[in-house]
């Protein structure tokens, strides 16, 4: 008997406690049936032939290439950043870039996104139609 949780918080002594009911509906299938024999083998057989980790050196190196994606060009990368800029207009002028107008202002472009966020009067993108 745990006299703790039974003094302060008066609870059954004779009561589940929280880890044995988490255990056994851990232990439950879906629908809280518990998994019968013949589930368990046919989950089993299921996952039967899937790879399982440790991966070998060569396995982990080609997944590792596809998920960095293909290397791109100074060029390219260029472009991608110039298609992605909007024109920002400040209070020191309007700029092609949020970046361009941080090295303007000889601060980070963060700084920038916060003014742009606290003063909107000031600080705001310039739309296609506003051009």
């Amino acid at each position: 008997m745990n006299i703790f949780v039974t003094g302060i918080t008066g609870l059954d002594p004779d009561r589940t406690t929280t880890c044995e009911r988490v255990r056994t509906n851990w232990a439950k299938g879906l629908k809280g049936k518990p998994l019968s024999a013949e589930r368990r083998a046919k989950i089993s057989a299921a996952l039967k032939g899937r790879p399982l980790r440790p991966r070998s050196a060569e396995t982990r190196a080609k997944m590792s290439a596809a998920l960095k994606g293909r290397p791109r060009s100074a060029e390219t990368r260029a472009a991608i950043g110039a298609a992605s800029a909007k024109p920002i207009h400040t209070p020191l002028g309007i700029f092609a870039s949020r970046n361009l107008a941080a090295q303007a202002y000889n601060c980070d472009g963060s700084l920038i996104h916060y003014r742009l966020k606290k003063f909107p009067k000031d600080y705001y993108y310039i739309t296609k139609e506003a051009k």
